[in-house]
């Protein structure tokens, strides 16, 4: 019984000593994870590097989008929309644009704000080579001011 009980001892401790090892050589358990970087910064999960690529995020349709499994609300999933041409990340069941590609403007052609839709006139300014929206944006909460207004004064 005692043999038993040392040889367990034993198999323990070689067993720690050997995991300790292997991690150490970098080839254990690791913590994060660095692509072209031979020591990835310790506070970052994955670490990227280059000099001649970028980071590839997935690319879906909204349809495609929108059959993701969100069984357990993973906050924080991240695509790249093509049918909006939009970032997008998911947050407490809903989509949410991060950023978003636009189409090329030409001026003298109505402008639609994404924000609601609405369409806008704009104009070519030639003397001063600017373009110039024809009217005011129909976008916010119209704020009434209700005490008479005073020179210099601001609200």
């Amino acid at each position: 019984m005692k043999n038993l009980k040392n040889l367990i001892t034993i198999a323990v401790l070689l067993f720690f000593l050997l995991t300790s090892l292997w991690e150490g050589s970098g080839m254990g358990f690791c913590q994060n994870v660095g692509i072209n970087i031979a020591n990835p910064d310790p506070s970052a999960l994955l670490e990227l590097t280059s000099d001649s690529m970028g980071l590839l995020i997935p690319r879906m349709t909204t349809d495609q989008r929108n059959a993701i499994d969100i069984t357990g609300s993973p906050n924080s999933v991240w695509i790249f929309n093509t049918t909006t041409k939009c970032f997008e990340f998911y947050y407490d069941g809903s989509w949410y644009e991060l950023g978003c590609a636009t189409d090329t403007f030409t001026c003298g052609s109505p402008f639609t704000d994404a924000r609601d839709g609405q369409s806008y006139n704009t104009v070519w300014i030639a003397g001063a080579s600017q373009c110039w929206m024809a009217e005011n944006l129909n976008y916010g909460t119209y704020a009434a001011v209700t005490s008479p207004q005073v020179s210099e004064t601001k609200f």
